[in-house]
């Protein structure tokens, strides 16, 4: 399985699910993060409402990373989503470590 794409059988997770992500899938995430343009992102709005963007805020290299999002709050949760996602990645290691070091003591 490609750590680029999603595997066609893979169950559908739902914010309610109570199984743990298996490490395999957390991987392909972090895969994701590391290759994407680096980050931080922005949020930018044109004149007409529906004309939203995200850029990234690279002070070399400030570019387009997605065009034409009509609605300006989904534009705002993709630019949120380059710093958003790699610290859920560092909590849910946290939260691993911390479980597995409670499991190792008792």
């Amino acid at each position: 399985t490609s750590l680029r794409t999603t595997h066609p059988r893979r169950k559908e997770r739902t914010m309610k699910s109570m199984e743990p992500m298996p490490q395999e899938e957390l991987d392909a995430i972090r895969w994701r993060v590391t290759t994407a343009t680096r980050g931080p992102w922005c949020h930018w709005s044109g004149r007409d409402q529906r004309d939203n963007c995200v850029k990234s805020d690279s002070r070399e290299d400030m570019h387009t990373v997605a065009d034409v999002i009509p609605e300006a709050d989904d534009a705002a949760f993709i630019a949120h989503a380059r710093t958003d996602i790699p610290a859920l990645l560092a909590e849910v290691e946290r939260l691993r470590a911390t479980l597995d070091q409670k499991e190792n003591q008792s």
